[in-house]
């Protein structure tokens, strides 16, 4: 499928999901509701929209992790690549390996690190680097959101300082705006954190 509309599918707030368990699927696609028992070999859970049931339950071969409403996040292996994909092609679904997803968020993701080096660096830096946690790119399967977790970190060019760096997701919605939030938690002892991340706003 064409790279552009995946940019036109993407991402829900995590803030919108604390009263929720959230089984993020192999696939990077999510689930929301209630997770209602963990046996050997799968899940059961309600789906937060029908919360009177059915109750479903999922192979745990498919899931990657349940991120509980209490804080509390269960990892399980799964199967990053299965023997043959849901449409039967041998392909995993997982966003990792679909090449056009893949090469969208990246272009976003280095995109936004760009935009935040030219906002935020005090002057010419040397060593750039905008990093994507993979892990944490998920899409929702209902409303096909994406979210893009990343890092950006810069050097002052002829500087002997510490570098500096800023932590945040990339959120895009429907229509293919998007949107910015800065995350202030981690630390790195070689580099300093930029507070500028908190005022940012993405083009």
């Amino acid at each position: 499928m064409k790279a552009n509309f995946f940019i036109i599918a993407i991402v829900f707030y995590f803030n919108a999901l604390h009263a929720q368990d959230v089984i993020i699927k192999m696939d990077g696609s999510v689930i929301q509701g209630t997770v209602t028992e963990v046996n050997e070999s799968d899940l059961k859970y309600i789906k937060a929209d029908s919360p009177g049931g059915p109750a479903y339950s999922i192979s745990k071969d498919k899931v990657f992790s349940v991120n509980y409403a209490n804080g509390v996040v269960e990892k399980f292996k799964g199967k990053a690549v299965q023997e043959d994909g849901e449409d039967g092609t041998g392909n995993s679904g997982s966003i990792v390996d679909n090449a056009p997803l893949k090469r969208t968020i990246e272009s976003i993701a280095m995109d936004a690190g760009e935009q935040l080096k030219n906002t935020c660096a005090d002057g010419p830096v040397d060593n750039s680097v905008t990093e994507i946690y993979w892990d944490g790119v998920i899409k929702d399967v209902t409303s096909g959101e994406i979210i893009i977790p990343i890092r950006c970190k810069w050097y002052p060019t002829g500087s002997e300082g510490l570098g500096k760096w800023i932590k945040g997701k990339i959120i895009l919605d429907g229509v293919g705006r998007k949107k910015w939030v800065y995350q202030s938690a981690g630390s790195d002892t070689k580099l300093v954190r930029s507070l500028c991340g908190e005022t940012f706003q993405i083009r």
